[in-house]
C-alpha cells in the first residue's frame, strides 16, 4: 500500500487598515481622521495582498464576511454590557465592593 500523496503550496497573505505607510497612504489617513471628526463616523482602508493573488470578488468577500463577524461581535459587547448595567442597577453593592477591592 502507498503513502498517500500529500499536495501543499506555500501561501502568504497580509491584510493592512489604514496603514500609514508612504506619503499617499498618510494623507488618506489624515482625510478620513478628518471626516471622521466632522461626522463622526469611522472609515477603514483596505489593502489585500495575497499569494496566489485572490480576486476583486474574493477580496470582496472576505471583507463582507469580516463584517458580519465585527457585526457579531458588536451584539455580543452589547448584550454583555446591558447585562452589566441591569446587574449595576440590582445589585449596586457587588459593584461598590468591587471598586473598594480594586483601590485598596
Amino acid at each position: 500500500m502507498s503513502a498517500p500523496t500529500v499536495l501543499r503550496k506555500k501561501t502568504s497573505h497580509v491584510v493592512s487598515v489604514n496603514d500609514a505607510t508612504g506619503l499617499r497612504r498618510r494623507i488618506g489617513n489624515a482625510l478620513r481622521s478628518l471626516a471622521t471628526r466632522i461626522d463622526g463616523r469611522h472609515s477603514l482602508a483596505f489593502e489585500i495582498q495575497s499569494d496566489p493573488p485572490l480576486t476583486a470578488q474574493q477580496q470582496h468577500e472576505c471583507v463582507r464576511h469580516s463584517f458580519k463577524a465585527l457585526s457579531a461581535a458588536v451584539a455580543a459587547e452589547c448584550a454583555e454590557e446591558a447585562l452589566e448595567g441591569a446587574l449595576r442597577e440590582a445589585k449596586p453593592r457587588l459593584y461598590e465592593t468591587a471598586r473598594q477591592e480594586r483601590s485598596a
